[in-house]
């Protein structure tokens, strides 16, 4: 039992300072990129297509899109701030960015063993290059779910009732890939009839 408790706090003590070090390191970054303009992007394509969800327009079969989860994401982000300009279509991707790091940073202090000061500093550094991994930032659900389904599948080793939970997740990224193949495919079909003369 007191071997538990111990694991528990160390658990805990873990996700707190992921949290903390993850939360410091986006704010930072999102606080760069909006008032100094780093990481500039053509984020036209995400904006809009958030904007024509927030219209009641649904992606692939209304307009052309990256994985439609990002839209809706955005979307609801959007509604909730009542604006639909660049600032909450950035800032929705801030926080779906700041849950992948979030984790990932977790993840990465389970293999750390050292107590102290040296956690905080460890977890400053990987939520460091997690954020900076996202370029451009609109890419950060891509990023995010990539950690988030490493994380479920290494906390799948640790009980199999999380490993359901990853295996689902799975089962989800799988389906984006058939997605983004039938759009590619789309795509060519397209393009070989626009070629090709009547």
């Amino acid at each position: 039992m007191k071997s538990f408790l111990l694991n528990l706090r160390l658990q805990t003590s873990n996700f707190i300072i992921a949290g903390v070090s993850s939360l410091i390191i986006t704010v930072l970054w999102f606080c760069l990129t909006w008032h100094y303009g780093f990481d500039l992007a053509d984020e036209g394509y995400y904006w809009y297509g958030s904007q024509r969800v927030l219209r009641g327009e649904v992606p692939m079969r209304d307009f052309l899109s990256y994985d439609i989860a990002r839209y809706y994401w955005s979307a609801l982000v959007m509604y909730i701030l009542g604006d639909d300009g660049a600032f909450a279509a950035r800032l929705s991707a801030m926080i779906f960015q700041f849950t992948g790091t979030v984790f990932g940073v977790y993840i990465c202090l389970l293999a750390l063993r050292d107590k102290g000061g040296i956690r905080w500093i460890f977890a400053l550094l990987v939520a460091a290059v997690f954020t900076l991994w996202v370029d451009p930032y609109y890419k950060a659900y891509d990023h995010a779910t990539s950690i988030l389904i490493v994380v479920m599948l290494v906390l799948s080793q640790i009980s199999k009732a999380i490993g359901w939970l990853g295996a689902g997740r799975v089962a989800q990224y799988c389906g984006n890939i058939w997605k983004k193949s039938w759009c590619l495919w789309r795509c060519c079909r397209d393009f070989c009839d626009y070629c090709t003369p009547d």
